[in-house]
């Protein structure tokens, strides 16, 4: 089982930099994103099955769960689940484990590449390239999800959601899954994640902005936040299918999905 280690993640995306970076920076990484407490999952739980490994994973975390709005799920579960995002990592976790227990079929998630090397999960993974153009493989893997009858989790930011005029919300949404629900005549079922992150990741992400840093740079504490959640109970509520028409643009339907998403928050 592939172990996660840092300076081999930035000889992945960044051979270059990677080679300016001294040892001592990694080590320091390593421990600033609980990779010790990552390889003790990846270690203990890889023989199970992916969802088996993610049950496994979020009682290590110790985060609980519940799910509202289920009549709304189509058993045949051939439909996108859009979702606000805001842990950044356990909430696609969580909603993967949630919708697998009332479909049918079974259920992919669109992710960051980096997330590939998560070896367990890689099943239930559809990458997309979040810093460069997508490669023909990447393009052709996300067709074929597409045309398929599996489920689809997408988190239409792109991103952890953010402190915004003093509200967690996501930042703004991509069109694309309009135009993918359009295009293969699939269903939206607006889903809203309750949760949020320590007020440190949003002032660091705050004070990035303000810098003028374009690099996302919190985003590397994402890992620290997931098993900061311990002892949280986490509460996802599925609203009403949508189905996409010419009444409206992406852009509208974008700005409508978005609002029923948010529209569910208690």
């Amino acid at each position: 089982m592939k172990r996660i280690e840092i300076k081999k993640l930035f000889e992945q995306k960044n051979p270059q930099l990677s080679r300016l970076i001294p040892g001592m920076v990694f080590g320091w990484l390593e421990s600033l994103i609980c990779a010790r407490k990552i390889n003790y999952i990846l270690d203990s739980y890889s023989s199970k099955e992916p969802l088996d490994f993610i049950e496994s994973t979020l009682k290590y975390v110790g985060v609980t769960y519940e799910l509202r709005g289920t009549d709304n799920i189509p058993r045949d579960g051939r439909v996108i689940f859009a979702a606000n995002h805001p842990l950044g990592g356990l909430d696609g976790l969580i909603l993967a484990k949630g919708v697998s227990e009332h479909i049918q079929s079974n259920v992919k998630l669109i992710v960051n590449d980096l997330l590939m090397n998560l070896e367990p999960l890689q099943p239930l993974f559809v990458p997309i390239n979040k810093h460069g153009s997508q490669s023909a493989d990447y393009v052709r893997a996300q067709q074929h999800l597409y045309a398929s009858d599996d489920a689809i989790i997408t988190f239409p930011a792109g991103l952890c959601s953010r402190l915004i005029n003093r509200e967690i919300i996501d930042t703004e949404w991509k069109r694309n899954f309009i135009n993918k629900a359009s295009e293969y005549g699939r269903a939206i079922i607006p889903t809203y994640i309750e949760g949020r992150n320590s007020m440190f990741f949003y002032q660091l992400a705050k004070w990035r902005k303000r810098l003028k840093i374009k690099a996302n740079i919190e985003m590397i504490l994402l890992p620290r936040e997931m098993f900061a959640q311990r002892g949280k109970h986490i509460t996802i509520t599925f609203g009403e299918p949508q189905y996409i028409d010419k009444e409206h643009t992406a852009f509208e339907w974008t700005e409508i999905i978005r609002k029923k998403v948010y529209s569910q928050k208690k």
